[in-house]
């Protein structure tokens, strides 16, 4: 399943991380997404109730913004697998070290089939796009065009992950991977905002393309293709999914006409993003409500 246009309704990491691991309730303000949650909509504990042994694994040491206490103690995510035995291929902007992603996930594939777990799941966070993450004895990374050096790591992100999807379905378990990128790169300056930076979460910034990929042999009478959501959505989208695996309905009988609508709302610490009709107008704090030009919401 691909969602076309799914907001993840902000521009950073560490609010994208929490909405994910507690988007059984939806798209919460931002200012909420620091105070506890109902019991229900922590998405980790839900898998738990229903019989799986959750895990974390990360790319990075997990110690900027705090990401790896906040996953836990906001999200109720599994405290994260270590790093242990890993070389890192890049560093982040700080110099910590970002690890290879298929290196990660081989890892945490190992610790899994050790578990005897009947059911697990994984939450995996990887920074191998981040801005300033570059690779290992790359002299002057700086200088690169980002557009060629974004496109540098996402090809060999890419080509990691389908290598692991093809692990994965040699192991003929069955899998659900849902990939859900946190925030767009904004490689392209807008009037209002420069390149690189994303405290205005702006469409082009947090509409992106959310994946549903349906591996083993509970799924070969899947056909093969694509199926296309392109109706406004954001985190209870792939739930609804989830809960309807849960029910045991096979995938091709999924109702995608019964997958929730959200509104488009995109916000950050100082500002919000609401959309009407066609038109996107833009909250700045302690400023009053303004259109956005067109040229910056593609």
């Amino acid at each position: 399943m691909l969602f076309t246009d799914f907001n993840t309704a902000t521009g950073y990491s560490g609010p994208a991380a929490i909405r994910v691991l507690r988007s059984t309730c939806g798209q919460e303000k931002h200012g909420d997404l620091y105070n506890p949650a109902p019991d229900g909509c922590y998405l980790f504990e839900s898998l738990r109730k229903n019989g799986y042994q959750a895990f974390t694994a990360l790319n990075h040491d997990g110690v900027y913004g705090d990401f790896s206490k906040e996953i836990v103690t906001l999200g109720k995510a599994a405290p994260p697998m270590g790093d242990q035995g890993l070389s890192p291929r890049q560093l982040d902007f700080d110099k910590s070290p970002v690890y290879d992603d298929l290196q990660v996930l081989d890892k945490w594939l190992a610790v899994r089939n050790k578990s005897g777990a009947a059911r697990a799941a994984l939450y995996y966070d990887t920074v191998t796009l981040h801005a300033g993450a570059h690779f290992v004895g790359e002299k002057f990374w700086w200088l690169k065009s980002r557009k060629t050096h974004y496109k540098e790591c996402l090809v060999g992100m890419m080509q990691e992950l389908d290598q692991f999807f093809g692990q994965l379905a040699a192991s003929r378990r069955n899998y659900v991977v849902i990939f859900v990128p946190e925030h767009g790169a904004a490689l392209v300056a807008k009037s209002i905002q420069p390149a690189d930076l994303r405290e205005i979460p702006l469409p082009s910034i947090t509409l992106d393309p959310v994946g549903i990929k349906f591996i083993g042999p509970a799924f070969s009478h899947v056909p093969p293709g694509q199926r296309i959501i392109s109706k406004p959505t954001s985190y209870t989208a792939f739930t609804y999914v989830i809960s309807e695996l849960l029910k045991n309905v096979p995938v091709s009988k999924i109702d995608l006409k019964n997958i929730p609508e959200t509104p488009y709302v995109s916000e950050g610490q100082n500002n919000k993003i609401v959309q009407m009709g066609n038109s996107y107008y833009l909250k700045e704090k302690g400023k009053s409500w303004v259109k956005l030009p067109e040229e910056d919401v593609k």
